[in-house]
């Protein structure tokens, strides 16, 4: 039987066997869902030669089930500590305190800017090409948007991982505050608008496909998370918003799909591969091909000083093609979770790195217990797993500094809210 069809089995049975046990939606069974709709596309794209026109025609027979049982064993491990998770948080007058207020309102002036910023950046992308726009950041590893103003440049680089660490709370507050009718309709409504927008027009300034498809997973974690504050008059509103968001994303990807690779059928097979591609890359391209693991230099720069030194000026391409002849392996393309660590670190570390990593999340969830001052880590942990189709997407040097800021601002929540209870008790 081919290795990619077992493989789509494997997640199909695991969400079939969650979701009759849950009975409805939740993170934890989404997640899966989404990783059985890749391993589908995996066995579609083959079968029907989209991914051999890509990456060449290879023999399926070649193979090896090893990698897949591997892979899918790292998922259960790597997904267990959103099993079973729920919000506890009763003391909403803590949350709606007048200090809190004040934050969101520094929060939408903040965000307000960087938002206009981002749609600046997102037409002039447009009105220079979507598809040039990525082949410039790709290839000559140059972007339209790097400021002179140093406050700006900065403003601008760390705008986003701001964002994902405090959307957690503008969420709770947005949704928990229009349940409770603490907020109005219209002023939830905008919060929520607001939280995602940037990402969307950020996406569209960077010629990004996959980042627009995300954040519709993103917007999904909250909306399970906090099912029980989300009202039915809501739901439909939400419903409509949903369809919206699908609508112009699938525009947009079609648009810059067309731009890089055509219009029509191969346009649409285009979309198809790139969620597709993970798995079967898995078995032909990377598993027991990589010459020479980087132990860590490729993911995590910043504890390699002397690597990051090398690789500063070079462009994305280039930068790929560096730890191509490096590992023997096309780094750039989507590998899965495992995958990507595999490369990095061979099967023994990369199982360990995946154990203490969710052994780490399940601690920092006490009796899966959710506050507010670890949604945060919940929110950061759950990007991870939805990008991890794509490989471990939080390594790098920006990653390191989107994690301090889901520290710190974790870390003052929890001072705050400790402190604030104290007082009101």
């Amino acid at each position: 039987m081919n290795v990619l069809f077992l493989n789509l089995l494997l997640y199909l049975c695991w969400f079939l066997f969650v979701f009759y046990r849950e009975k409805r939606l939740t993170i934890y069974s989404l997640l899966i869902l989404f990783f059985t709709v890749i391993a589908f596309l995996g066995c579609y794209t083959v079968e029907n030669n989209v991914y051999f026109d890509i990456f060449g025609k290879k023999s399926v027979d070649s193979l090896d089930l090893e990698p897949y049982i591997y892979c899918f064993i790292g998922y259960v491990i790597l997904f267990y500590p959103l099993k079973k998770i729920a919000l506890k948080f009763d003391n909403f007058d803590v949350l709606f305190s007048k200090k809190a207020g004040l934050f969101v309102k520094v929060w939408v002036v903040y965000f307000s800017l960087f938002t206009c910023l981002k749609l600046l950046e997102a037409l002039i992308s447009i009105s220079t090409g979507l598809g040039d726009v990525y082949e410039s950041r790709h290839v000559d590893g140059e972007t339209l948007f790097v400021y002179n103003n140093v406050l700006l440049n900065k403003f601008n680089g760390y705008g986003l991982f701001i964002l994902n660490a405090t959307v957690p709370f503008i969420m709770s507050y947005s949704l928990i505050g229009m349940h409770k009718k603490f907020l109005s309709h219209k002023y939830a409504t905008f919060l929520i608008i607001l939280s995602f927008l940037p990402s969307f027009l950020n996406g569209i300034a960077m010629g990004s496909r996959g980042g627009i498809f995300m954040s519709l997973f993103c917007f999904l974690f909250f909306i399970l998370l906090l099912w029980k504050y989300v009202s039915r008059n809501i739901l439909k509103k939400i419903y409509f918003c949903v369809v919206g968001f699908i609508t112009l994303t699938l525009i947009y990807s079609w648009s810059i799909t067309a731009e890089r690779v055509g219009k029509g059928s191969e346009g649409f097979n285009s979309i198809l591969r790139y969620f597709g591609e993970s798995f079967p890359n898995l078995g032909f391209s990377f598993w027991d091909r990589v010459i020479k693991h980087p132990m860590g230099e490729r993911l995590f720069p910043n504890i390699f000083p002397s690597t990051g030194k090398i690789l500063s000026n070079l462009s994305v391409d280039e930068t790929y093609q560096y730890w191509y002849n490096k590992t023997g392996v096309p780094v750039l393309n989507f590998k899965t979770y495992f995958g990507d660590l595999y490369i990095e670190f061979g099967t023994l570390y990369a199982f360990l790195f995946i154990v203490i990593l969710s052994l780490i999340m399940r601690r920092c969830l006490s009796r899966n217990s959710v506050t507010l001052y670890n949604l945060p880590f919940l929110y950061y942990y759950y990007q991870l797993c939805v990008f991890s189709f794509a490989g471990f997407t939080k390594g790098g040097y920006h990653a390191f500094f989107q994690l301090l800021i889901v520290i710190i601002f974790s870390v003052c929540l929890r001072l705050y809210l400790t402190n604030k209870i104290k007082t009101t008790s």
